[in-house]
């Protein structure tokens, strides 16, 4: 139940002729921090450090978003 009160952030995965890859994934929260201003480390393929604050890496695919894949880091 507490999960659903943890901060999170969600980036729209642009492309839509294939699914994200973990490279991609990195790759696309790396740049969405560098446009943010924030620092990140990745520890692991699944972990994320945002602003010194550890992340949980998910990618879903979306209906609101029209099918497209989001990539979601959630506060751990």
């Amino acid at each position: 139940m507490f999960k659903m009160f943890k901060k999170s952030i969600w980036i729209v995965w642009e492309d839509i002729t294939a699914s994200p890859s973990i490279f991609n994934i990195h790759s696309e929260i790396a740049n969405y921090c560098k446009s943010s201003g924030f620092s990140c480390d990745f520890i692991g393929d699944n972990e994320v450090v945002i602003e010194g604050i550890l992340h949980e890496i998910c990618c879903v695919r979306s209906a609101f978003y029209r099918g497209r894949y989001v990539i979601k880091c959630r506060e751990k």
